[in-house]
């Protein structure tokens, strides 16, 4: 059945004979039930038992899949409401429990910020609950990423690890809600000393989602030390150094047990510690590195870095609503500069060098060119790009870039020619022209506005005409694309080369693409092409390399058709392109300009995070995938919908982490085992249980795991044997808790440092 058919019955039943049911059952949950067709499965709520639980009653609701927070194992309960994480489809059968009173939800409605809606959307949230390699569930920890862009601030309270350490709130007035002169209990004593001030950072830019300006909202502000009682957070030099946490006075989060959004009595404050970017190299060449002297390195002024960096990055697993999609990473930061003439990005080759030799597992480059570019995959850049990824595995994600209704691309023939308008406010145009048929046409000429035409030598050399000088350059690329390009200015240059510029072209018909860029163009230009403009074939360099994830952007909200801006495919020599699209209008992420704030971002450039950290959590969960089967794995799990029938816009579809991990733990357990471990399973199919047998080539520490299909981890094992060799293990179909699993397929996977092995059991019952 359908997942939504399915929904839409969990809800009609919510609806039904309410009167009838013993247990009573929260209208609201609903409403989340229909919020929540994209989302997890459960929802946060409580459930009031009719006297103090048993361990019996405990055991039954978590075989329904009801998720507790704070019972012990193996006792009972000492009360008659827990607060708990309820699955959807259980509700009928809670209805019928005698031992429930009531079951309720623990939200109240509130829209969520873009980037809390687009994370679940693409189900980074469901990500987080797969067990990870090295323990726990991912959250891209131990991978690294590097950004190419304008920097990052890294003041901003999203990019603070954890510090492992936890306090308690001191609520000194008793009134049950944190105010003024409540304190953060730092030495332990049960007293509020001076110095332990606690006060809240009204995170500004989320209040239109939600958040309460004149109280502590746990998902949303932030909560700090204010040792001085200046009754603002003070952080960075000179004050404060490198081996301070937080870059200054110290940033607390709720462990929010009741997940109703307050600061409640008994509730733990989690402390921040130090910051997760390892590294920022300098547009002038410096690298400045966490714990010497990053605080020394140079802040984003553009704001564009700090943003992508949220997205990708920020925040923390389960924590705060303004969290990316693989909070778990550390990163790395290059600093890009433009430059006034093409090459407009510099320097983008010593960048790569530099990233892949601090060990970057996944580079995304943040920028998108298409002047006097050959948007064919062959420069230098773009071949690096692909040796990385074939000799180091690193994973390339790159924007596809908005050029899509900026008026800057025309596709015509040479016989018909082509007039590009420029506006009054131009004072320079680079246009290019492309074309892949090697017997071309033999001259371009020129027109410029009020004046008579001019051949062009296109041999590197400028024509001063009484009013303009034009530049000409022809050249082919490795790949065999013909670019022609020009620069055009006044003469002398400074004034306005605002009209029309004719294009007449002689010889054999091609068909031609024609770019333009001018000295104020963004995402659109107020120039365009009078004739053939065409939002086709607009993919960006560098997202043009062969091994470049290239991504698309839709809409958050509407989770529809790919945003009209959005550049897309096929590539210059018409091989395709995209290969998955995100969520990029809008999204709010991590403020540049004010630490522990949030703003508005989107185009691809809000696009290509999402998948770059969608990248990460797969790099955690298989530490050797390279960047052909990340494309593979991320293109497997891909949605569709009654949008995504264009490769060229979708590539395979819309980013879905969940899937592609679920595929990738399928895929890895169908290869063939590892000829240093030789897993195998027999009896295969079992039933009630199996012996997993392999080889240990030398002695270490060696983890056994089984995984359902969903890849949920539902048994483990770690191995620490006397000896290398063969070694046995049986597994008797149970899970963690000893109750067996039902019928299907399972994956048994067995890791010892960097290898590993897996096969499929199937279980009979």
């Amino acid at each position: 059945m359908h997942r939504y058919t399915i929904l839409f019955s969990i809800i009609t039943l919510l609806f039904a004979s309410q009167a009838a049911a013993d247990v009573h059952v929260d209208g609201r949950i609903a409403w989340v039930a229909a919020k929540n067709a994209d989302n997890t499965a459960r929802f946060m709520g409580s459930l009031r038992f009719a006297a103090k639980p048993s361990v019996e009653e405990f055991r039954v609701l978590s075989d329904l899949g009801v998720q507790f927070f704070d019972y012990g194992r193996g006792r009972a309960g000492s009360r008659t409401v827990y607060p708990a994480k309820i699955p959807f489809d259980a509700i009928e059968r809670l209805k019928e429990l005698d031992f429930l009173v009531s079951v309720e939800c623990a939200r109240r409605r509130r829209t969520p910020p873009p980037l809390a809606q687009s994370r679940p959307q693409v189900e980074a949230d469901l990500a987080w609950q797969v067990p990870a390699p090295g323990g726990g569930t991912l959250s891209g920890d131990g991978v690294i990423i590097c950004d190419i862009d304008t920097g990052v601030n890294y003041l901003h309270s999203n990019f603070f690890q954890l510090s492992g350490e936890t306090f308690a709130w001191l609520d000194v007035d008793m009134s049950g809600t944190l105010t003024v002169g409540d304190a953060v209990d730092l030495d332990a004593d049960g007293v509020p000393d001076v110095g332990e001030d606690l006060r809240w950072h009204e995170s500004n830019g989320t209040s239109q989602y939600g958040n309460n300006g004149s109280a502590y909202d746990t998902d949303l502000d932030f909560l700090y030390n204010d040792a001085n009682g200046d009754a603002s957070r003070d952080y960075g030099p000179p004050t404060f150094g490198e081996d301070d946490p937080c870059y200054g006075e110290r940033i607390f989060l709720t462990d929010d047990a009741n997940d109703d959004g307050v600061l409640d009595v008994g509730e733990t404050l989690v402390a921040l510690g130090q910051t997760r970017i390892r590294a920022i190299h300098n547009k002038d060449g410096t690298v400045h590195r966490r714990g010497v002297d990053l605080l020394d390195s140079e802040l984003d002024t553009w704001g564009h870095g700090t943003q992508v960096s949220g997205i990708f990055g920020g925040g923390w697993v389960g924590l705060h609503s303004m969290s990316g999609i693989a909070p778990g990473i550390e990163s790395l930061h290059i600093d890009y500069d433009y430059a006034g003439e093409p090459p407009f990005l510099l320097p983008i080759e010593a960048s790569l060098a530099w990233a892949v030799g601090e060990g970057a597992d996944v580079v995304i480059i943040e920028d998108g060119e298409w002047v006097w570019e050959y948007l064919d995959g062959s420069s230098n850049v773009e071949i690096m790009m692909s040796e990385y990824a074939a000799n180091d595995s690193v994973i390339f994600i790159v924007p596809a870039g908005n050029l899509a209704t900026g008026h800057m691309h025309t596709h015509f023939s040479s016989s018909a020619g082509e007039v590009l308008h420029a506006d009054a406010a131009h004072s320079i145009l680079w246009p290019c022209f492309l074309w892949r048929n090697p017997t071309s046409f033999t001259t371009l000429v020129v027109t410029p506005p009020g004046e008579v035409p001019v051949t062009m030598p296109a041999d590197g050399t400028t024509v001063v005409t009484p009013s303009y000088r034009i530049y000409s350059n022809l050249s082919v690329s490795p790949r065999g694309t013909r670019r022609l390009d020009l620069r055009m200015t006044t003469n002398p240059e400074g004034g306005s080369v605002g009209g029309d510029w004719a294009f007449a072209f002689s010889g054999p018909n091609t068909e031609l693409h024609g770019y333009f860029g001018e000295n104020t163009f963004s995402w659109i230009s107020s120039g365009y092409w009078v004739n053939g403009e065409s939002e086709k074939h607009t993919v960006t360099w560098p997202a043009t390399a062969d091994s470049a994830i290239t991504v698309t952007a839709y809409t958050v909200g509407g989770d529809g058709d790919i945003d009209s801006y959005s550049g897309w495919g096929p590539r210059i020599d018409g091989q395709p392109i995209v290969d998955i699209a995100a969520p990029g209008l809008i999204v709010y992420s991590a403020s540049p300009w004010n630490p522990g704030d949030f703003s508005s971002f989107g185009g691809t450039s809000g696009a290509g995070p999402h998948v770059a950290g969608a990248a990460a959590l797969l790099k955690e969960l298989i530490p050797d995938l390279d960047n052909g089967l990340c494309r593979q794995y991320l293109r497997a799990g891909a949605g569709q919908d009654v949008y995504t029938d264009d490769p060229d816009r979708w590539g395979a579809g819309k980013l879905r982490i969940y899937s592609s991990i679920v595929g990738a733990l399928t895929a890895v357990a169908e290869t063939p085992p590892h000829p240093h471990l030789a897993l195998g399973a027999y009896p295969n199919p079992f039933n009630p249980w199996t012996t997993i047998r392999f080889n240990l080539p030398v002695l270490g520490l060696t983890r056994l795991r089984i995984f359902d299909v969903t890849g949920r981890e539902v048994w483990s094992l770690e191995l620490n044997p006397s000896a290398p060799g063969w070694q046995e293990v049986t597994w008797d179909g149970r899970n963690r808790e000893g109750r067996s699993v039902a019928s299907g397929v399972y994956f048994a996977h067995v890791r010892q440092g960097g290898r590993y092995a897996a096969c499929k059991l199937i279980l009979v019952q």
